[in-house]
Order: C-alpha cells, then structure tokens, then sequence
C-alpha cells in the first residue's frame, strides 16, 4: 500500500540498523522479500504518481527546457528505470517487472552486469516482455522516444559519495536530461548522489547530482534527503506497508503525526 503523506525523518544511520532489524530474529524477513516488497511498492507509488500527472493543469509551472531538450519529442508512457549496483538497483528490477504486469512498456538500464544474487530477479523481468540494456550502450542509442517515468533506483540511502564512477555517472547525465525534456524523475527511497541526511539546499552544494526529483518513493521509513526532496517540490509517498501494527511502533516506522 502507499499513500501520499508528510513523514518524520528517519536519519541514515537509523536506516541501517532498520534494515538489519527487518532481517533480524525478531521480524524474520529476508532481503528478497525485502526487494520484492520495496519494488512492488515502488511499482504501486509510481503509478499512482503518473495518475495524477493526467491531472495537471496546462498552466502548472514547468522546468525550462536544455538545448538539447528541443530534439527529443514529448514523453510517452514508457518507464525507464536506472538500476545501480547494489539493493536499490534490485528494487528496480522488482519495480519494473511489476510495472510490465501493469501493462506498462518498461526498459531496464543496468551500468553493469547484474551481481549473481539479481540474476534471477532479471530473468524474471524478461519473462514479462521487458527490454534489459547493460553498460553503456544505451548512452549511444536515441534519446527518444522520452520516457514518461525515469525511475531512479541507482543508489540507497547508504551511498557515501561524493564521486560517482562510471557509467553511472554518465547515467545521472542521461537522467537529468530526461527530465529536461520532461519524463519525470522518481526516486527510490533517497535521491541519488544526495547524501541521505540533507536537510537544506545548502547540503548538495558539492553533490555529484543536484536534479531534485519529481516524485520520491521512501521505503518503509522517510530519510531526511526524501523531505529535502519534498520541500524542494517533490511529491512524496511512502511505500511498503507491511509490518504489523506491533512491529511498526517497536521500530519507530509508519508512525505520522
């Protein structure tokens, strides 16, 4: 379940022992239930998020467009989802198999091949009629047709920063420019290269991305950086109801004033 709403901030370190606790004696679940929970909530958020960009008025502020904004056409109802090397970028790979059984067209976009554990989580992706490009040949191929969602599941709340290799650095490019031409930007749980804690505009100044998202999905718990996000024009959602009401209060989660 998800549902838009203003969070208390949940800082990066609390994240972690969260994270560690969900997999503890205590809860019992295991990272692939983890992943596939995140990534179908993601999955839920992002639509529920394209539904209303339908209700968007034709006067609503838009950002102005790059040189290079004038050579792309408008945004189709594809999904575009960056998945980095780590959870997070299996978090896409489980959102984007979800979205395939929503009917909608989606292509993954790995910067490298996928660690053995994600594997099974890309052949599944697959079977549903996704499109899978790895390394850095989608830098090469048309920017068209815009994707109307680029999912940014590139890095988590425990990216450290503040360089980013390549590809995907060249992958923060390519998501900026979309958004530029106007896909609209949605991160998974942080924004990447953001550091997790930020709590004002001053705090990405030496960031290896400043693109503020144009939506941002927080998984079971919001990080400072998602409320930064929010703040800055963000639409906020939290996904990943799916702890007992016990287990909620215990770990401090889902609890909103």
């Amino acid at each position: 379940n998800s549902r838009e709403l203003h969070f208390p901030l949940y800082p990066g370190r609390d994240a972690a022992e969260l994270d560690a606790a969900l997999m503890g004696p205590d809860v019992g679940f295991s990272l692939p239930q983890l992943m596939e929970l995140a990534g179908q909530a993601v999955a839920h958020s992002a639509l529920a998020y394209a539904a209303t960009l339908q209700m968007d008025s034709p006067g609503s502020a838009r950002r102005p467009p790059s040189p290079r904004a004038s050579q792309l056409p408008a945004p189709s109802s594809s999904v575009l989802v960056l998945c980095g090397p780590g959870n997070n970028g299996g978090d896409g790979m489980v959102t984007g198999r979800h979205l395939l059984a929503a009917g909608i067209a989606v292509t993954l976009w790995l910067g490298k091949p996928p660690q053995q554990q994600f594997e099974p989580l890309i052949s599944q992706f697959r079977a549903f009629g996704g499109t899978v490009v790895i390394g850095p040949e989608y830098v090469a191929q048309p920017l068209s047709p815009c994707p109307l969602l680029v999912i940014d599941a590139l890095f988590g709340f425990s990216f450290k920063g503040p360089t980013v290799r390549e590809p995907y650095r060249q992958m923060l490019v390519i998501q900026e420019q979309f958004q530029r031409a106007g896909s609209k930007v949605v991160a998974v749980d942080v924004p990447s290269g953001w550091p997790v804690d930020a709590v004002s505009a001053a705090d990405l100044e030496h960031c290896v991305s400043r693109v503020v998202p144009d939506c941002v999905i927080s998984l079971t718990a919001a990080k400072p950086a998602a409320t930064l996000a929010e703040r800055l024009g963000a639409k906020h959602y939290l996904g990943g109801n799916f702890l007992a009401p016990r287990t909620r209060r215990a770990l401090r989660v889902g609890v909103c004033p």
